[in-house]
């Protein structure tokens, strides 16, 4: 996806100023996994994960926010069972 639509429909919903006024107020992210850990996609997080990295590549600190920071990372046998296949890693097969 274009990266600049999507931070316009972000800023036009009010996230990115959100974000920046207020920092990262919901600091709980999800990740789904192959069995390993080591293949995987974020799963709750991914348009609060962009926002905030926009903001921090435009100058905003957010340091104390990444220190609250949680991520859950569920691994699963099979993620194709779970993720629809726009979400799936690329060159991820099924064990």
């Amino acid at each position: 996806p274009d990266y600049q639509l999507f931070i316009d429909e972000e800023r036009a919903a009010g996230k990115i100023d959100l974000y920046d006024q207020q920092g990262l107020i919901y600091p709980e992210f999800c990740a789904f996994a192959d069995e390993t850990g080591a293949v995987g996609s974020l799963g709750d997080g991914c348009h609060r994960f962009i926002d905030c990295n926009y903001l921090i590549l435009n100058g905003k600190d957010m340091s104390a926010d990444i220190k609250n920071v949680r991520l859950d990372v569920l691994c699963v046998p099979d993620l194709t069972a779970i993720l629809s296949a726009s979400d799936v890693p690329p060159g991820y097969s099924k064990p």
